[in-house]
């Protein structure tokens, strides 16, 4: 463990709660995230009302999977965006950036980008309740 995971481990800890100025619910701001089978321990920056904007478990309901890999892609991370081969079959989870041509949100995983330079953007929190690429 480093640094920075001991942090927010200790983060966790913390008795302050924060309403969350988009989803309204009741927060801590570090906590553990989960969607699809995977934990992660996150830290929700403060906005500018000295508020998060969403809830920990309202970040966990906007993680996606990768197109490619099936991994979770959680708000925050970078994503890469990618053309499918001809043959490849497009899971019904996979999020669409683009329809025509279409291109497909994946993770940064070895197995689904190449090199690190692949990445394209970050997978953020949308006004909609949903996440989206931001570039």
């Amino acid at each position: 463990m480093n640094l920075r995971d001991l942090l927010i481990n200790l983060g966790r800890l913390s008795p302050r709660r924060y309403t969350a100025t988009k989803c309204g619910h009741r927060t801590k701001r570090t906590g553990r995230v989960s969607a699809f089978g995977r934990t992660i321990t996150t830290k929700m920056p403060i906005n500018e009302n000295g508020s998060v904007d969403y809830c920990l478990d309202c970040i966990g309901k906007m993680a996606i999977r990768c197109a490619w890999c099936g991994n979770p892609i959680f708000i925050g991370k970078a994503v890469t965006i990618g053309l499918p081969a001809d043959d490849f079959k497009v899971p019904k989870y996979a999020v669409a950036y683009k329809k025509n041509p279409p291109q497909f949100v994946g993770c940064l995983s070895w197995k689904c980008a190449d090199v690190g330079a692949g990445r394209a953007g970050f997978w953020m929190p949308g006004k909609n309740g949903k996440g989206y690429v931001e570039r």
